[in-house]
């Protein structure tokens, strides 16, 4: 499942009534059921943004002319901007990369070093 997908399969958790805008690369884009609705009220072609997964979408260029449409029909919607987007990291993974960074790799043992991917991949598990 893609972090984006995922982050707004979370928000929609949250608050199934609103349509939630991605920004993505140069695009914005809707997916899934926000997609199949707003595809027809704004006359946006659908594409897969997986293989489940449909997304419609307009270039950034185009995102004042689609927030004024959408404005103007109603629509209960927020922008989602990419770093808004980011998929928050658990403190246990920030603590071991805090540790990590305080290490000086040109005097760590191949040991140390294996043993210190083996904690972070336990912790990502």
């Amino acid at each position: 499942m893609s972090k984006l997908y995922k982050k707004y399969l979370e928000l929609k958790n949250e608050n199934p009534e609103k349509y939630y805008l991605f920004h993505s690369g140069i695009f914005y884009i809707f997916l899934a059921e926000d997609s199949a609705y707003l595809s027809k009220k704004l006359g946006l072609k659908q594409t897969k943004f997986t293989d489940e997964v449909n997304k419609c979408g307009f270039p950034q260029n185009s995102k004042a002319k689609y927030v004024k449409l959408l404005n103007e029909i109603g629509i209960d919607y927020k922008i989602i901007e990419k770093e808004d987007a980011q998929v928050t990291v658990d403190h246990s993974v920030l603590k071991k990369l805090k540790e990590i960074k305080k290490i000086n790799f040109d005097e760590i043992k191949p040991i140390a070093a294996l043993t210190i991917l083996y904690e972070l991949q336990e912790v990502l598990k």
